[in-house]
């Protein structure tokens, strides 16, 4: 195990920025977290060798958060099948992230976090407007050999 003195307040961080526009029955949120879970399933698994999970946290933002939730956890488990996504419909306190948050584990540590903001529709006053986010430690993977085998 690690131990906490082993961990830095202040930290490099990797980060993965995706917006675009509503296109109707969550279109656009489902291509997005696609793409994000794609970039991240082939550092982690692919390049590195270590087996993911993703659990995904229910959020307020949108009129049917379940149903968002949960199409886009059936459209992730379609796309990666081997892949373990969990679906986490409890309610939490959170304004930060708008539907969907991610979280995504190596190794029993939390290495990515992500989710849907409103940045764009408050910046260009427009409620079509999507951004997604999501982002991982660097420091961390070194300091726990995440990135022991050579990429």
């Amino acid at each position: 195990m690690y131990k906490t003195d082993e961990f830095v307040p202040h930290f490099s961080l990797f980060t993965i920025v995706s917006s675009g526009k509503n296109t109707g029955s969550y279109g656009f949120e489902k291509d997005a977290i696609a793409r994000h879970m794609q970039f991240y399933i082939n550092y982690f698994e692919e390049k590195l060798g270590h087996k993911l999970t993703v659990t995904l946290n229910v959020r307020n933002g949108y009129t049917d958060k379940i149903g968002f939730i949960d199409r886009i956890h059936c459209h992730l488990r379609e796309i990666y099948p081997y892949t373990d996504f969990i679906m986490n419909v409890e309610e939490t306190e959170n304004s930060y992230y708008q539907g969907i948050n991610f979280k995504i584990t190596v190794e029993g540590i939390e290495l990515v976090d992500g989710g849907f903001v409103d940045w764009t529709q408050k910046l260009l006053g427009n409620k079509k407007e999507r951004l997604l986010i999501s982002g991982t430690g660097i420091d961390l993977q070194l300091i726990t050999g995440m990135l022991d085998k050579i990429i």
